[in-house]
C-alpha cells in the first residue's frame, strides 16, 4: 500500500468536500446528524440541521428576522407554502415540503 498515495487521496477529499468521491465517503463514513421534524418546538430554522439534503442540512437562504422556529413554518398540520415561498429559495421549499409532517404528538429528534 502507498501511504503517499492514500494521504494524497485524503487530503483531495478533505478539501475538495463537493466531489462525486468526497461526497460518497461522507455518506457512507460520516453519517450526518440531522432533526426529524416532530412537535417542530425545538428546531431552530437557520442553525439547526433539519432540510434533507446529501451533505449539509441548512437552509441555502439567509436569515429573517421574526422567524425562528420550524413551528411558525407549519399552519393546521401542513407546511405553510405562501410563508416558505416568501422566506425560502425553490430548492429549499420543495425539500422542506417533502418533510412528512406527524400527525401525532412525536418530539423532535437527532437522526
Amino acid at each position: 500500500m502507498n501511504l503517499a498515495l492514500l494521504a494524497k487521496q485524503g487530503w483531495r477529499i478533505a478539501v475538495k468536500e463537493a466531489s462525486l468521491l468526497g461526497k460518497f465517503l461522507k455518506g457512507i463514513y460520516y453519517r450526518s446528524v440531522r432533526w426529524r421534524v416532530g412537535d417542530e418546538k425545538e428546531m431552530d430554522i437557520w442553525k439547526d440541521p433539519w432540510i434533507p439534503r446529501l451533505t449539509e442540512y441548512t437552509p441555502h437562504t439567509s436569515e429573517v428576522d421574526g422567524y425562528t422556529r420550524v413551528a411558525q413554518l407549519i399552519s393546521e398540520g401542513q407546511w405553510y407554502e405562501e410563508l416558505l415561498s416568501r422566506l425560502f429559495g425553490e430548492d429549499d421549499k420543495e425539500r422542506i415540503v417533502s418533510i412528512p409532517l406527524s400527525k401525532f404528538h412525536v418530539l423532535d429528534k437527532l437522526v
